[in-house]
């Protein structure tokens, strides 16, 4: 059941999870001081034509959006779906943004990846008088590349972590959660303890000279501070006395999985739960796996009864990406290509500037890493949407492979893998 409002104009008040159901119910709430009164809406389209406009022909329930095709409709509502039902505020109401911690900048993210051996699987041949979905294919992780990146070099700085299986035993997943443990549980002992402000004489100046709050971009008065990060202990700017004390640093560390969710959302969570039974996952409605998060336990002290714990939370990138990470990609300048910039120069920069090729279909099994050279083009045919490489792709995977002196196929998969995540 949808319920929508009145003043002025139609506004949705609120919307189901199933609202795109055929047998859905719109209703009208029609209010005032003395009485509410519900109408039943038979032809929303017909109620909303004159606020929108009459040359649209379909709408979205939940933010009353008009589209002239149905294609564009259903393409909005991939994004509409991951926001909250909107809600015009009554005349005379006042909105405010306090939640200041949300705009500072995370101190550390990781970017990670994986890689899959793809194997066909046999099914039977489905009932085509009922709907259903027919799995043709099995991904098994084959290798993680992982980057921690800090929001100032100078201050932490570590090489790409990488893992390929070298075994049918190696449990892939599992690996890339005691690995990511690992370093989160490293950071937060290297970092555990406030730095003392670094305050110059140039910043004493400054902040004599503020006249406006840095984070909340209020004016100052008797309440300021110096405000000053406490991992590296620089001064920032001068600051309310009472914002700063909402923005203590982030107890949780952001993940970006590039890859998509069922092969590193729903494999790194399945390796959480082997240990922890406690995984909070976020979705969309009517869709896959957005993200999740987990706690994870730092450092427990029994006899100071001191439980100090962060939150990882694991973020499918695709999900808050305007396109696909290839047609991105081709957007940026070798200037903007920081990360991978400061690994790699000259032709080598050039060649990993954009999107990988690779044979995901044909890289089924721990055989195939050991191959000596890539295989013939018509080994890179991707199922998954029906299309071959160009020759051009092909004449490129050929000079990546010999530029960076790959030696085998595992070779050709980690450099993939890292320039991914790089």
């Amino acid at each position: 059941m949808n319920v929508y409002g009145y003043e002025t104009c139609v506004y949705p008040l609120r919307i189901s999870k199933h609202y795109e159901r055929q047998n859905i119910t719109d209703l009208l709430l029609i209010a005032n001081d003395k009485t509410n009164h519900y109408c039943l809406i038979k032809n929303l389209r017909g109620l909303i034509r004159k606020q929108t406009g009459n040359q649209h022909r379909h709408y979205c329930r939940r933010c009353l959006n008009g589209f002239r095709l149905k294609e564009y409709l259903e393409k909005h509502q991939e994004y509409c779906d991951l926001q909250a039902a909107v809600k015009i505020p009554r005349p005379g109401t006042i909105l405010s943004f306090n939640n200041y911690k949300r705009s500072m900048r995370v101190p550390f993210v990781v970017y990670a990846d994986f890689e899959s051996f793809i194997k066909p699987i046999d099914t039977c041949q489905p009932d085509p008088k009922k709907s259903y979905t027919k799995p043709y294919q099995k991904h098994s992780p084959s290798s993680f590349c992982y980057y921690v990146k800090c929001f100032d070099d100078k201050m932490y700085s570590q090489e790409p972590v990488t893992f390929s299986a070298q075994s049918e035993n190696n449990d892939v997943a599992q690996i890339f959660v005691d690995k990511l443990k690992e370093d989160i549980r490293r950071i937060y002992k290297l970092f555990q303890l406030p730095k003392r402000m670094i305050f110059t004489a140039a910043d004493k100046k400054k902040f004599i000279e503020a006249t406006t709050c840095h984070i909340c971009e209020k004016a100052l008065s008797d309440d300021r501070v110096r405000d000053h990060c406490h991992l590296s202990g620089k001064y920032r700017e001068a600051a309310h006395k009472s914002v700063t004390w909402t923005i203590e640093n982030h107890g949780f560390t952001l993940l970006y999985c590039t890859a998509c969710p069922t092969t590193t959302v729903t494999c790194s969570s399945k390796s959480w739960l082997k240990a922890e039974k406690r995984l909070i996952v976020f979705r969309r409605p009517r869709r896959n796996i957005l993200a999740f998060q987990r706690r994870l336990l730092l450092t427990h002290k029994e006899g100071k009864r001191m439980t100090i714990k962060r939150e990882l939370r694991f973020i499918d990138s695709f999900k808050f990406m305007a396109s696909s990470l290839y047609s991105l990609s081709k957007n940026l300048t070798k200037e903007q290509c920081k990360n991978i910039g400061n690994r790699y120069s000259g032709k080598q920069l050039e060649l990993l500037s954009r999107k990988g090729i690779y044979p995901y279909d044909y890289m089924d099994s721990l055989v195939r890493l050991s191959e000596t050279k890539l295989p013939p083009k018509e080994a890179f045919y991707l199922k998954l949407n029906s299309t071959d490489i160009s020759d051009e792709d092909y004449q490129h995977a050929q000079t990546v492979f010999k530029e960076f002196g790959c030696e085998t196929s595992r070779d050709y998969h980690n450099l993939y893998n890292i320039s991914d995540v790089l």
